[in-house]
């Protein structure tokens, strides 16, 4: 925590007054006297996200003095997920850009802990994003498996498709997640659904990148060559 705070105070506090005065021409030679300050732009949101801060009430109002929790700038809408809930916050709120909860962010970005707080305060499971995408998706998708055995020990749908009609098997069997896989085949997912963009099933998927392990799983697990045609 200690290591990075002074970075937080150094953007929250310092006046871009510098940056913004004289030609346009003349601005890179004015940031390169500001070499701490640019360090502290480009990385003070990944060490947020990093450290997982659940409780630092004053670094995280600091922050907010930099970026607001709807900003564009990728480090700080992680951030945004893992901030302090009140008890009467709305965890339901969507991001205006991809339309995701803070659920979506902290199942996608991999926060265990945070998942799990979201959802003992109810948090919507099967909440979707503008793709179609759900918490549950994006962590086979990217191979979260403690968070995938979470979400589906709260019944999310292992049945959701996203506007492509991927579904979380189907994204598990692309990463060459065996894991997952098996996790979301013993739930009763479909081994031969397809998808509406390419025509592809689970078995399809990892075939074609050559994940031998997966697609022995499928086969054993009763996948049909023949629906591959």
């Amino acid at each position: 925590m200690a290591r990075f705070t002074p970075f937080i105070k150094l953007l929250a506090n310092f006046s871009l007054e510098i940056f913004l005065a004289g030609a346009n021409r003349a601005f890179s030679h004015r940031q390169s006297g500001y070499a701490l300050l640019n360090y502290a732009a480009e990385t003070w949101g990944a060490h947020f996200c990093e450290a997982q801060i659940m409780n630092e009430a004053t670094i995280i109002l600091s922050a907010r003095r930099i970026c607001k929790p709807n900003s564009m700038a990728y480090p700080w809408r992680q951030f945004a997920a893992i901030e302090p809930l009140e008890e009467d916050a709305d965890i339901e709120t969507k991001d205006s850009l991809y339309g995701w909860t803070r659920l979506v962010w902290a199942a996608g970005e991999g926060h265990e802990a945070v998942v799990q707080l979201l959802l003992e305060k109810g948090t919507d499971v099967n909440a979707k994003d503008i793709d179609g995408q759900t918490p549950l998706w994006l962590a086979a998708a990217k191979g979260h498996e403690a968070i995938v055995r979470l979400l589906m020990k709260e019944r999310a749908d292992i049945h959701i498709k996203d506007k492509h009609g991927r579904t979380p098997l189907m994204l598990a069997a692309r990463r060459d997640n065996t894991t997952i896989v098996q996790l979301l085949l013993e739930k009763g997912a479909d081994i031969m659904a397809k998808d509406s963009r390419h025509n592809q099933t689970p078995l399809s998927w990892a075939a074609d990148r050559g994940h031998e392990a997966v697609v022995r799983l499928l086969l054993e697990r009763g996948a049909d060559l023949e629906a591959e045609s």
